[in-house]
C-alpha cells in the first residue's frame, strides 16, 4: 500500500495527449483543487508532448515510437523509482487507427508494454 505523505504521490501517465490523459495530468498538476489528490511529480511518457502551462512538477518523456518503449533504457532510468503510481490512458478507435492490426497496436501492445515499463520501474 502506498501512503500519501506531506509532499504527495508521483505519477506517469501514459498517453497524455488524449482527451483522457490531457485530463487526468491536468487534474494532478492542480495542487489540490478539491480533488483530493496532491502530486510530487507528474511524469508522461508519450510520442507528442502534452501543451500545458509549465510546472516544475512535470517531466515529459517524449519518444519517437511508443514501439518497445518498456526496452529503453533512458526511458527506464528516468523512471526508475521515480514513480509510485502509472496511469495508462492509451488508446483509439478504428477508424482513427486506420486498420485492425493499428488499433490492436496501440490498444493491446502499447498498453501491456505500458504496464510492463511501470512495474520494472516499480509503480
Amino acid at each position: 500500500s502506498i501512503a500519501m505523505g506531506q509532499e504527495g504521490l508521483r505519477f506517469v501517465v501514459f498517453g497524455a495527449t488524449g482527451a483522457v490523459g490531457a485530463a487526468t495530468v491536468r487534474a494532478l498538476l492542480g495542487n489540490g483543487n478539491g480533488n483530493g489528490i496532491r502530486s510530487k511529480a507528474v511524469f508522461t511518457v508519450g510520442r507528442r508532448p502534452l501543451d500545458v502551462a509549465a510546472d516544475p512538477r512535470l517531466h515529459q518523456i517524449v519518444l519517437p515510437t511508443l514501439d518497445n518503449m518498456d526496452k529503453d533504457q533512458d526511458t527506464i532510468n528516468q523512471l526508475q523509482g521515480s514513480v509510485d503510481i502509472a496511469i495508462i490512458a492509451l488508446g483509439t478507435t478504428r477508424s482513427a487507427a486506420g486498420d485492425a492490426a493499428a488499433f490492436k497496436k496501440v490498444d493491446v501492445e502499447y498498453v501491456a508494454a505500458a504496464a510492463r515499463l511501470s512495474k520494472a520501474v516499480g509503480a
